[in-house]
This record gives C-alpha cells, sequence and structure tokens, in this order.
C-alpha cells in the first residue's frame, strides 16, 4: 500500500482537490475480497480530496482505481504515468503495474527508490496535508446515508500505541507476498527524516524507530552560507582594463543545508558545479548547479548565481561552468574581452600597415625613377 504515496502524489499534481469524482463499476469492484476499502459504491459521487483521504488514511483500495481513472482516463494510462515520474525521481529498481499496490509479479521497488519517491511527495503541500491528517469525516454521499470516519492507522503518530517524538506522518502497507511495509517523516529540530521499511519480520513500526534513533542520533543538519561557496571564485583574479573592458564578476547563493554526521564539519564537504550552466532572462547572469558531497555521498545542493556585467559576448564568459570541477575548486583566470574594442583595435592596426605600405610604395616609385633617370644621364 506504500504504492498509493505515488498515486497521491500524481494526483496532488495533477487533479483539483475540490473536483467531484464518480465511482465506476471498474473501480467499485475491481479489487480483491477482504483487501483494504471504504466499501464505495458504483455511481458514488465523492470530491478528489475525500477520494485521496480514504486513500491515504484507510488504505482504500477501490479509491486508488478512481483516482487513476479521474487523472489519466485509464488505469492502464496511469500506470505509465506512475512509471514515468518514478524514471524522473531517479528510481532504478522500481515498475508499477498497479495504483493501489496490491500483489502483482511485476509490481516491485525498493527502499532506496521509494525514498525518493517518499521525498519528493513530502515536497508537495497538498501532499504533506493528507499524510499527516490523523482523522477526517466524509458526510453522506448520494449512495451513503452515513457519515465515514477515517483513521490514520500509522502507529507512531502522537496518542498511538507506538508515539515516537517528532513523527510527522507516513503510510503503513501489507500484503501476505510484501509483508509489513512502512514510511515515515519525522522531525527534529532543522532536520526532517524519511524512513522506508519493507517486509518487516521484527515489526515496521520497532524498525523504524531504530531507524530514526539511528539518524537522528549521527547525523546534523548544517548550514552552507553564499560566502562558503562564492568565496571560491573571487572575482579579483579576472583580468580587467582598459583595453578589454572591466569585467566586475560577481557570485552569489541562496543559504543551503547539507545533512552530515554529527563528527563532521563544513570543511569535510566536497563541492561540485554541474557542466550545464543557464542564461536568465537578460543574458549577463548565469545560473549553475551545485553539489556538496560527504565522501561518495551527495548530501546537499544549491543554486549559484553568477553576474556578468553588459557584454558582447555572452557564451565564454564563465568557462569553469563549462567543465566540471570537485573537492576544492579552484579559481580559474578568465580573459573577458569587450568585441567592440577589439574591432576597433584590429581596424587600426589595419590601417597603420596601409599607410606603411603606401609610404613604402611612394618611396620604392621615388628610387626607382631617380635610378632611371641616372641611367639615361649616361
Amino acid at each position: 500500500s506504500i504504492t498509493k504515496i505515488m498515486t497521491a502524489l500524481l494526483v496532488c499534481e495533477n487533479l483539483d482537490m475540490n473536483d467531484s469524482l464518480t465511482m465506476s463499476e471498474a473501480a467499485a469492484y475491481g479489487i480483491e475480497a477482504g483487501s483494504s476499502t471504504i466499501y464505495a459504491e458504483t455511481g458514488e459521487v465523492f470530491t478528489v480530496e475525500q477520494a485521496v483521504m480514504a486513500l491515504m488514511l484507510e488504505s482504500a483500495n477501490e479509491m486508488a482505481l478512481a483516482l487513476a481513472e479521474k487523472t489519466s482516463g485509464s488505469v492502464k494510462k496511469f500506470v505509465e504515468l506512475m512509471n514515468q515520474r518514478a524514471a524522473q525521481l531517479g528510481c532504478k529498481h522500481t515498475h508499477f503495474n498497479n495504483p493501489n499496490g496490491l500483489h502483482d509479479e511485476k509490481h516491485y521497488t525498493t527502499a532506496n527508490d521509494m525514498m525518493k519517491i517518499a521525498k519528493a511527495a513530502w515536497y508537495n503541500p497538498l501532499f504533506r496535508k493528507f499524510v499527516t491528517t490523523q482523522t477526517y469525516e466524509i458526510p453522506p454521499t448520494n449512495k451513503q446515508p452515513e457519515t465515514r470516519y477515517l483513521l490514520n492507522h500509522h502507529k507512531m503518530l502522537a496518542g498511538q500505541s507506538y508515539a515516537y517524538d517528532g513523527v510527522l506522518g507516513g503510510k503503513t502497507g501489507y500484503t501476505t507476498n510484501a509483508g509489513n511495509t512502512l514510511v515515515t517523516y519525522a522531525k527534529r529540530g532543522n532536520s526532517i527524516l524519511i524512513a522506508v521499511v519493507l517486509n518487516s519480520t521484527n515489526g515496521a513500526f520497532p524498525d523504524t524507530a531504530s531507524l530514526l534513533d539511528y539518524g537522528f542520533n549521527n547525523f546534523k543538519k548544517a548550514p552552507i552560507s553564499s560566502s562558503d561557496v562564492s568565496s571560491l571564485f573571487n572575482s579579483s583574479n579576472y583580468y580587467n582594463s582598459k583595453v578589454f573592458g572591466n569585467a566586475g564578476i560577481s557570485f552569489s547563493m541562496d543559504s543551503a543545508y547539507v545533512d552530515i554526521p554529527q563528527s563532521a564539519s563544513i570543511t569535510d564537504i566536497d563541492i561540485s558545479v554541474s557542466e550545464n550552466s543557464e542564461a536568465s532572462d537578460n543574458n549577463y547572469d548565469f545560473t549553475a548547479d551545485v553539489s556538496f558531497n560527504y565522501g561518495s555521498h551527495k548530501v546537499g545542493t544549491a543554486t549559484l548565481l553568477v553576474t556578468t556585467p553588459k557584454s558582447d559576448t555572452k557564451d565564454t564568459n564563465l568557462p569553469y561552468i563549462q567543465e566540471s570541477t570537485s573537492s576544492v575548486v579552484s579559481q580559474k583566470n578568465c580573459l573577458v574581452i569587450n568585441i567592440w574594442h577589439v574591432i576597433i583595435m584590429i581596424i587600426a592596426v589595419l590601417i597603420i600597415f596601409e599607410i606603411i605600405d603606401t609610404v613604402h610604395d611612394n618611396k620604392m616609385r621615388k628610387h626607382r625613377r631617380r635610378s632611371y633617370n641616372r641611367r639615361r644621364h649616361r
């Protein structure tokens, strides 16, 4: 059922929560007997928000099918969208074959891939609303005269049997083949951790508590300021002269954070700048992605803004962005040329050469005339 994190994310990205959703017969009765459900009927009308709440709190499998149909027109097309989104998120060992997570040999994932999906979902404010809600009510509908009361079954939330300090929400899951699965979001201080447990044998909640204990006790979130990065690119080493123009290049970066071991410091972080840069609308500012690495692990990212003055050369001001740099980023000398000054210089040189050539030709003609006259007088 943790598959429903991806289903909910796609719904949040593509649908209006106030839209109505009508249950098709294929959705209402297209699930296994005994699987999680709120017993929605064919033709029953819900809002999209109500359907997602039923999906995330009660793990209603029929709602996964109905939301898939609402989003993509069919379950098949929605599954294609799920796999496309997983690929975009960098999932290498995941393949979805349905939107609810019921057993299928062609439906699989890994803890690492699931973390990537859960992380992307957390950054969606709508999704956070659904995953952190503990109780919800669906009032009577056109098919159901009574209110449905929904309950979040994540037992590590406050007031639950496995309550854990800092747990914000998550998604439970279970099938006979997959065993107990659990995705959990927890926050302490300025750190948010995501714990993913698959096929738990000791109990998904105790296993998750152990993972969170390890994360909070052994890692910290450390700030990296603009100066930590931009100081590596000191604009004073860029060539400036009256001939080539004054190239006042500056660097800035929004503050970022990195997650590193408690014993580590910012000096242990390697910085790499992406090979690709992008010019802004005015064509004189450039942005480049910066990655912060601790050993072989990427522990943070940010965007570096490089500001250059107005110039007629737009693609060679920043040679260091054209090649990957890592570890200690070395400063590189850059010759910024004002093309009009260069053109004027070239024209001036050509004129001088033309004058010299003309003077030389005149001298040669005079010399030939004198030689000719001397021969005649002989």
